[in-house]
């Protein structure tokens, strides 16, 4: 996790007297949750620097017919 500035981490521990086989199968989901997170993340910032570009586009258009007239 990260604010900007800082990347965070937290550690925990998940102490088990005996073996349980579904803890890989947890520690997967783990995992792809936090994957998940970081696609959607990825997803929006993608979106947003398209929106950028189209506009950026648009006025470099607007511009060049502006200077036509």
């Amino acid at each position: 996790m990260t604010d900007g500035k800082l990347e965070y981490v937290i550690f925990g521990t998940e102490a088990q007297a005996k073996i349980h086989n579904a803890m890989t199968v947890r520690n997967n989901l783990y995992d792809a949750l936090e994957y998940a997170g970081q696609v959607t993340e990825a997803a929006k910032s993608h979106r947003k620097e398209l929106k950028k570009e189209k506009e950026e586009r648009l006025e470099k258009k607007f511009l060049m017919k502006r200077r036509k007239a």
